[in-house]
């Protein structure tokens, strides 16, 4: 559980909103990097007479010492370089053992494993917002796969200004001295890439605790596609507002005065009807490229009309999806993209 100095989840009179992506469904899958050692085989010329008598070597005595010497050294050398390699697959094992766990745990909704497997300054343990009344989907009951991703291990050695440069750590972390919280700590920064355009990398930040690592952060690696209009697919127009009323692409979110953190996120603000034309319990929103998502819903069905929802785009351009979901069944009802010169409202 977080301590006091970390960020929790808070209650809102508004509807609930749900937001995925804590976790992809899925697993690392483990990339041992495989170290070669070659040594040369210094053996002296031993020329013998059939007769079994020895003959003159060409070979001076002492030369041979120094050769023996630096085979022995050479020997030494390549058996530390061994152990280092062991030790560093044996640590990239330990590392994408922590993330196998913690996505199968999300794709079963383990949310003791969850908790277990998270930091306690990890700002994104699903069991913390479920405690909290927030719900948690992980993986939507897709099988625990281990084809799904890549990893590798970006550091074993990291820093603090290695976790505060992920996207959004400085706001997440904003209340916590990390200096003091994770002191003399080992953290380690492990990439996760799909094979997937519109999905994009991102970096697992562990860090060690009670002398077993567990994941401190996440982030996504800002990589749009070279060529959007390539990955969007094609629109679907909610004509008769029968969930969407408006899409604002430039809406701007207020802010405290003392709070700058979200000055250079670029909002996209859905409001729904007041005047549902289709029956659905709930409504996500999806950008697919920046990766914002959100979900309302109520006690009541259709408690998510006349509400609103802000999520994030990608400033280079994006595409959002609406879909209105019954009985855990999606139907997409809106589908947009925006690039920075449209001037385009729903």
């Amino acid at each position: 559980m977080p301590t006091d100095g970390s960020p929790h989840p808070t209650d809102s009179d508004r509807p609930s909103f749900h937001r995925r992506r804590f976790v992809h469904a899925g697993v690392a899958t483990a990339l041992v990097g495989v170290a070669g050692c070659l040594s040369d085989d210094n053996t002296g010329a031993d020329d013998s007479s059939d007769d079994g008598d020895a003959t003159e070597s060409d070979t001076d005595p002492a030369d041979s010492a120094d050769d023996t010497d630096e085979s022995t050294a050479d020997s030494a050398d390549n058996g530390d370089d061994e152990s280092t390699d062991d030790a560093a697959d044996e640590r990239e094992d330990e590392l994408i053992a922590v993330i196998n766990t913690f996505l199968e745990a999300a794709a079963e909704g383990d949310m003791d494993t969850l908790d277990e497997i998270s930091h306690s300054l990890n700002p994104f343990n699903p069991a913390v917002w479920v405690e909290a009344g927030w719900e948690f989907q992980g993986g939507d009951g897709e099988e625990f796969d281990d084809e799904l991703f890549d990893t590798e291990v970006v550091t074993d050695d990291g820093t603090i200004e290695d976790i505060l440069e992920l996207e959004g750590a400085e706001l997440w972390f904003a209340e916590v001295d990390l200096e003091d919280e994770i002191g003399d700590e080992e953290i380690a920064l492990v990439q996760l890439s799909v094979d997937d355009p519109t999905e994009n990398d991102s970096i697992w930040a562990l860090v060690t605790e009670d002398d077993e690592w567990r994941l401190f952060f996440q982030a996504e690696v800002d990589d749009p596609p070279e060529n959007l209009e390539e990955v969007f697919e094609d629109e679907v127009i909610d004509e008769d507002n029968d969930v969407v009323e408006t899409i604002d692409w430039d809406y701007d979110q207020d802010q405290n005065d003392d709070n700058d953190f979200f000055d250079d996120v670029e909002w996209v603000q859905v409001e729904f009807t007041d005047d549902p034309g289709i029956e659905a319990d709930r409504v996500r929103v999806e950008a697919t490229i920046g990766d914002g998502e959100s979900e309302v819903y109520g006690d009541d069905p259709g408690a998510w009309s006349n509400s609103w929802v802000n999520i994030s785009h990608h400033p280079e351009g994006d595409q959002i999806e609406v879909f209105a979901i019954t009985d855990g069944e999606e139907t997409l009802v809106h589908r947009e993209h925006y690039l920075p010169d449209d001037d385009t409202d729903a």
